[in-house]
């Protein structure tokens, strides 16, 4: 996965054996005026991908099935006030 900042969407890429790369399409988030995201993660058990919003102080989730993306409703979740995220581990 790739974050595309300026759109703000999400590009899916499946990566051969050989290490080559080809574009799988891209998602657009639900509500994404004023996102600037730029940073994501894949949970451990890779159901999920989490997305730091550091124009709204937010994370965006989204499932991950065969490689697809889908937000989920109650996404973005906005962070405490004055929080600015830069960056996101996940355990």
């Amino acid at each position: 996965y790739a974050v595309n900042t300026a759109v703000p969407s999400i590009s899916r890429f499946y990566v051969s054996k050989q290490g080559t790369l080809s574009l799988l399409g891209s998602i657009t988030f639900n509500s994404p005026t004023g996102l600037r995201p730029f940073d994501a993660r894949l949970s451990r058990d890779t159901r999920y991908l989490y997305v730091v919003d550091a124009g709204l102080g937010a994370i965006s989730t989204f499932s991950v099935k065969v490689g697809s993306l889908t937000e989920l409703g109650s996404s973005p979740t906005l962070l405490p006030s004055g929080v600015t995220p830069f960056g996101l581990a996940t355990n």
